[in-house]
């Protein structure tokens, strides 16, 4: 959320004063921005929701830490939810395999596995009695980075100099690195060219030549 977008800082004034109206409560301009500081990692939608349930099940007016139990769940729930994406990275080193370059859709898992394993190669090479261990360090990390917000967008490169990136979870599609996109690009239609002209019909290319 951005203070600054007026829709948002609407939406959230709305569904705040709500939660403050229900329990008895007015609140300043500083602590409204001190909540909103707080909630603003994440879309407003998610913090308007988090608000709508603590209006149904909070018996007093809550702390910042408990809005931000509704929007993640409780430190129990974001083990359980960072182990999964522990599982999920090993499931990916089993489909890529060390040659492969990868990215994943969630920016922490990205930085935990280049700053904290030392990257996809590192990972890769992890032995599968480890594999558990690997687990726990995972999800023991996973909260810690969340937490300072500690984000990764960049491919995790692999062995070999294939410029595919394999992005897991989601649509799987090439994705070139540097400069050989436009060399690819180039190439690729140099390529289809070619191939057009060779797809025509004799007939049709001793015309032209005629």
């Amino acid at each position: 959320m951005d203070w600054n977008n007026k829709d948002e800082r609407a939406s959230f004034l709305i569904a705040f004063g709500g939660l403050s109206e229900i329990h008895g409560k007015q609140f300043s301009e500083f602590t409204a921005k001190a909540y909103f500081k707080t909630l603003s990692p994440y879309p407003v939608r998610d913090v308007v929701n988090a608000i709508e349930k603590a209006i149904i099940r909070c018996r007093f007016f809550p702390k910042p830490v408990e809005l931000l139990e509704f929007l993640e769940g409780t430190p129990e729930d974001q083990k359980i939810k960072a182990e999964g994406k522990a599982r999920e990275v090993l499931m990916a080193v089993r489909r890529y395999g060390a040659y492969a370059n990868v990215l994943f859709p969630d920016p922490v898992t990205n930085a935990i596995l280049r700053q904290y394993f030392g990257g996809w190669i590192a990972v890769c090479a992890t032995r599968e009695d480890a594999h558990k261990w690997f687990i726990k360090d995972f999800a023991d990390r996973y909260a810690e980075y969340k937490a300072n917000g500690i984000e990764d967008t960049e491919p995790l490169r692999g062995i070999g100099t294939s410029p595919i990136v394999e992005y897991v979870g989601g649509t799987h599609r090439p994705a070139l690195i540097g400069k050989r996109q436009q060399e690819v690009k180039q190439l690729a239609t140099g390529l289809g060219k070619k191939l057009s002209s060779r797809s025509r019909a004799p007939g049709e290319q001793t015309a032209r030549k005629a």
